[in-house]
Protein backbone atom coordinates (compact mmCIF):
# COMPACT_ATOMS: atom_id res chain seq x y z
CA UNK A 1 0.00 0.00 0.00
CA UNK A 2 1.14 3.67 -0.65
CA UNK A 3 2.00 5.63 1.81
CA UNK A 4 -0.25 9.15 2.75
CA UNK A 5 1.69 10.93 1.04
CA UNK A 6 1.66 9.12 -2.41
CA UNK A 7 -1.82 9.61 -2.77
CA UNK A 8 -2.38 11.60 -5.72
CA UNK A 9 -5.86 14.12 -5.46
CA UNK A 10 -8.30 14.71 -7.82
CA UNK A 11 -11.45 17.20 -7.77
CA UNK A 12 -15.36 16.34 -8.73
CA UNK A 13 -15.93 18.42 -11.66
CA UNK A 14 -19.83 17.82 -9.51
CA UNK A 15 -19.27 19.25 -6.66
CA UNK A 16 -15.90 20.55 -6.67
CA UNK A 17 -14.26 18.75 -3.04
CA UNK A 18 -10.98 17.12 -3.59
CA UNK A 19 -10.03 13.41 -2.68
CA UNK A 20 -7.10 11.89 -2.79
CA UNK A 21 -7.02 8.54 -4.94
CA UNK A 22 -7.38 6.01 -2.35
CA UNK A 23 -10.50 7.67 -0.68
CA UNK A 24 -13.53 6.90 -3.67
CA UNK A 25 -15.40 4.71 -3.47
CA UNK A 26 -14.75 1.63 -5.83
CA UNK A 27 -17.38 -0.48 -7.11
CA UNK A 28 -16.20 -4.16 -8.07
CA UNK A 29 -16.82 -7.62 -8.21
CA UNK A 30 -14.85 -10.61 -7.74
CA UNK A 31 -14.80 -13.35 -9.63
CA UNK A 32 -13.00 -16.49 -8.89
CA UNK A 33 -12.46 -19.11 -11.33
CA UNK A 34 -12.12 -23.13 -9.78
CA UNK A 35 -11.32 -26.30 -11.32
CA UNK A 36 -13.14 -29.68 -9.76
CA UNK A 37 -15.92 -32.30 -10.82
CA UNK A 38 -19.49 -30.38 -10.22
CA UNK A 39 -20.48 -32.87 -7.83
CA UNK A 40 -17.26 -32.33 -5.81
CA UNK A 41 -17.06 -28.58 -5.43
CA UNK A 42 -15.75 -28.22 -1.87
CA UNK A 43 -12.70 -30.48 -3.47
CA UNK A 44 -12.26 -27.79 -6.48
CA UNK A 45 -9.11 -26.14 -6.79
CA UNK A 46 -9.21 -22.58 -7.03
CA UNK A 47 -6.52 -21.75 -9.60
CA UNK A 48 -7.15 -17.76 -10.41
CA UNK A 49 -9.00 -14.85 -9.39
CA UNK A 50 -10.02 -11.09 -10.89
CA UNK A 51 -11.97 -8.64 -10.27
CA UNK A 52 -13.73 -6.23 -12.36
CA UNK A 53 -14.21 -2.46 -11.54
CA UNK A 54 -17.93 -1.29 -12.18
CA UNK A 55 -17.66 2.71 -11.23
CA UNK A 56 -15.89 5.08 -9.24
CA UNK A 57 -18.27 6.97 -7.06
CA UNK A 58 -17.49 10.65 -5.61
CA UNK A 59 -17.05 10.06 -1.76
CA UNK A 60 -18.44 13.32 -1.13
CA UNK A 61 -22.06 14.41 -3.80
CA UNK A 62 -22.46 10.32 -5.07
CA UNK A 63 -21.68 10.91 -8.24
CA UNK A 64 -20.43 8.77 -10.52
CA UNK A 65 -17.28 9.23 -11.77
CA UNK A 66 -16.54 6.61 -14.36
CA UNK A 67 -17.97 3.14 -15.20
CA UNK A 68 -16.26 0.28 -17.38
CA UNK A 69 -16.04 -3.31 -16.70
CA UNK A 70 -12.23 -3.48 -16.67
CA UNK A 71 -10.10 -6.64 -15.99
CA UNK A 72 -7.37 -6.90 -13.92
CA UNK A 73 -5.75 -9.14 -11.99
CA UNK A 74 -4.23 -8.74 -8.28
CA UNK A 75 -5.96 -8.00 -5.02
CA UNK A 76 -8.22 -5.02 -4.70
CA UNK A 77 -6.68 -3.71 -1.20
CA UNK A 78 -3.26 -2.74 -3.86
CA UNK A 79 -5.28 0.56 -5.35
CA UNK A 80 -2.09 1.25 -7.31
CA UNK A 81 -4.87 -0.68 -10.66
CA UNK A 82 -7.12 2.55 -9.91
CA UNK A 83 -4.36 4.62 -10.07
CA UNK A 84 -4.49 3.55 -13.64
CA UNK A 85 -7.63 4.38 -14.01
CA UNK A 86 -7.47 7.70 -12.80
CA UNK A 87 -4.26 8.48 -15.16
CA UNK A 88 -5.09 6.94 -18.63
CA UNK A 89 -9.41 6.81 -18.16
CA UNK A 90 -11.56 9.76 -18.84
CA UNK A 91 -13.38 10.71 -15.81
CA UNK A 92 -15.39 12.96 -14.43
CA UNK A 93 -12.51 14.62 -12.47
CA UNK A 94 -9.46 16.37 -12.80
CA UNK A 95 -5.95 16.26 -10.96
CA UNK A 96 -6.30 19.08 -7.71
Amino acid sequence: MQSEEEWKKYKCKECSKVSKENEFEIHYSTIIIYIGKINHIEEAEEVDAFYQVHSIVCPHCGTILWENNMESDGDIEDLRMISNIFEEQPGYWEPA
